[in-house]
C-alpha cells in the first residue's frame, strides 16, 4: 500500500474509533439538531468536504461532502471508482457522531496551510462548516495533520 493511502486509511480509522461523550439521538421526525459543544446545530449549519488534489503518479482525485442531513456527495475526477457524481446517504446518528469528534478537536489551532515544499504529494483539503464556525484546512505535507507545529489530539 502506497504511503499516501496508508496515511489516509490511518486517519479514517482513528476518527472513526472517536466515540461521542454521549450515545447519539435516535432517528425521530423532530427536526434535525446536533450537539456541537454546548451549542445545538440544525442539519442545515453542518457541512464537512474532503478534497484531494492531484499528485505526478496516480493518485486518487475527488471530493467528498457530508451534509447535516445524512446527504453524502461524492466528484470523482481521476484515478477512482467512479468517476463524476455520486451520492448516498449515512444515518444521522453517524453524522452526530463525526461532530461529537470534531467538538474535542482543536480545529482552531491548526495551521490553515502546511506547505513543506513537497513536489510529489497530493494536497488534502478538509472544510468544516459548524454554525457560525469554518474551518478551512489545507495539508501538503503527505499526512493528515502532521508535523512539529501540529496539535497534539
Amino acid at each position: 500500500m502506497n504511503e499516501n493511502r496508508r496515511r489516509v486509511l490511518v486517519t479514517l480509522l482513528a476518527l472513526s474509533a472517536c466515540r461521542a461523550p454521549t450515545p447519539p439521538p435516535e432517528a425521530t421526525d423532530a427536526p434535525l439538531t446536533y450537539r456541537y459543544g454546548d451549542a445545538t446545530l440544525s442539519h442545515e449549519e453542518i457541512e464537512i468536504t474532503l478534497e484531494r488534489g492531484e499528485c505526478f503518479g496516480e493518485c486518487p482525485v475527488y471530493s467528498v461532502t457530508l451534509f447535516g442531513s445524512g446527504q453524502v456527495e461524492f466528484h470523482g475526477e481521476k484515478y477512482t471508482k467512479v468517476l463524476g457524481e455520486a451520492g448516498w446517504e449515512v444515518p444521522t446518528s453517524t453524522v452526530q457522531v463525526l461532530v461529537s469528534c470534531l467538538a474535542g478537536y482543536p480545529l482552531s489551532e491548526f495551521k490553515d496551510t502546511r506547505n513543506d515544499r513537497v513536489s510529489d504529494v497530493p494536497t488534502i483539503r478538509l472544510r468544516i462548516r459548524l454554525g457560525a464556525k469554518s474551518y478551512d484546512i489545507e495539508n501538503r505535507w503527505g499526512g493528515v495533520f502532521s508535523g512539529e507545529d501540529a496539535p497534539t489530539l
